[in-house]
């Protein structure tokens, strides 16, 4: 968060938005991508994931 400094949360606010998000009935169909890679790594994750949606239908 702070290397990529664009953040202006709190780590605490983070932490509680991610366990609420884990909490959902839902989460289990959520795809979780590991966004503390480098930007290129992120953006490979993020494509596989909408192709995977999208090629459901």
């Amino acid at each position: 968060m702070l290397a990529r400094g664009i953040d202006t949360e709190e780590l605490a606010h983070l932490t509680a938005l991610d366990a609420g998000y884990r909490e959902l009935a839902g989460f289990a169909d959520f795809t979780v991508i590991d966004g503390d890679t480098d930007p290129t790594t992120v953006a490979a994750a993020l494509d596989r994931a909408v192709a995977t949606v999208t090629t459901r239908r």
